[in-house]
């Protein structure tokens, strides 16, 4: 889903400007100062050393630990989304199958489903920046439809928050929502007092 693209894109935002922070000393001497007289005391600055298979090899063995991380990450987040989508679909009664909240880009569709929305606006989650707005109108729709003001569905866009809305809004129950448990005694009336 979104939130997936923008974990993923953050990990290889701070991937990307960690290895320009690294390079980028280096860079900006062979690049711009070439009229600059170079002594023996530079170069010893810009030697750099052979590195070791047990470097490389530790190297690889972090970054593959990090890429782990993110992709268990990924994959629980998934699931989680999966489960909640599932059960809002459940709760208000969409006439959908509920596997289908976990097929990728089958979710799409079913979530415009539990939306009460056409099915046909699922392709609005590929055209990019209308598909941001079209999701946050999806959730607002969705929050409606469960009975929470519609403005919950906007705090999707907000980070961490926007993890945890679905959460809410598929278990908690809304305000003014008929309680759970029935009583089984019937309400009683005031009894008339009695003549003596």
């Amino acid at each position: 889903m979104l939130k997936r693209f923008i974990v993923g894109f953050a990990a290889l935002a701070a991937f990307a400007m960690g290895v320009y922070a690294y390079a980028s000393p280096a860079m900006a001497q062979d690049e711009f100062d070439y009229d600059y007289d170079y002594t023996y005391e530079d170069d010893l600055l810009y030697t750099t050393t052979d590195t070791s298979e047990e470097d490389t090899a530790a190297a690889l063995a972090a970054l593959s630990a990090y890429m782990m991380c993110w992709a268990v990450f990924g994959i629980v987040f998934y699931v989680v989304m999966a489960y909640v989508l599932m059960t809002i679909g459940k709760k208000v009664g969409t006439s959908d199958p509920a596997w289908m909240a976990w097929v990728p880009f089958v979710n799409y569709y079913y979530m415009v489903r539990v939306a009460n929305e056409d099915g046909w606006k699922f392709i609005l989650f590929f055209i990019p920046f209308v598909n941001i707005v079209y999701y946050l109108i999806v959730w607002m729709k969705i929050a409606e439809r469960r009975g929470f003001e519609n403005w919950y569905g906007l705090l999707v866009i907000v980070p961490v928050v926007g993890w945890l809305v679905p959460l809410y809004i598929a278990f908690a129950e809304p305000k003014g929502a008929a309680p759970a448990m029935k009583s089984e005694a019937p309400a009683s009336t005031p009894s008339e007092p009695k003549a003596e």
